[in-house]
């Protein structure tokens, strides 16, 4: 069974970038290109909102002995077959993986005109990923 206590303050975190990530949501595209710290704190927000997903989907998986990922994207599928999230939340949190090891590791290959136009459907993907993670640990 999981660590409610865990699960609970790792979705508070997430939630609270996430309500970050609100606030700069009307940041225009011109804005975001051209001023680096506005660009850096919406990633910034975005990378550690992923993170702590991928933290509670590893949580989870451990807590509940669903199995031994192999890579990041593999948590998702286990919560997936497990029915703790929807295979659409599955494929949306496989791709904001993707996204986060971009952030981190290829940061120089962001494509910013996309990344903006995506800001507004990776918080929708977090949110539902959290929702489920409610729903699943009963809280």
């Amino acid at each position: 069974m999981v660590d409610r206590a865990v699960i609970r303050t790792k979705l508070s975190f997430a939630d609270a970038r996430l309500n970050e990530l609100g606030s700069h949501g009307k940041v225009s595209l011109e804005r975001f290109q051209n001023d680096p710290t506005v660009q850096a704190a919406i990633l910034h927000h975005l990378q550690v909102a992923i993170q702590s997903c991928m933290d509670i989907a590893s949580h989870i998986v451990a807590d509940e002995g669903l199995g031994i990922p192999g890579t990041s994207k593999d948590l998702f599928d286990f919560l997936r077959r497990h029915r703790v999230i929807t295979p659409a939340v599955a494929g949306e949190m496989k791709e904001l993986v993707g996204f986060r090891n971009l952030v981190v590791h290829a940061y120089d290959k962001l494509d910013a005109r996309r990344a903006h136009a995506h800001l507004p459907l990776y918080r929708r993907a977090l949110a539902r990923f959290l929702r489920a993670v409610v729903t699943y640990a009963k809280l």
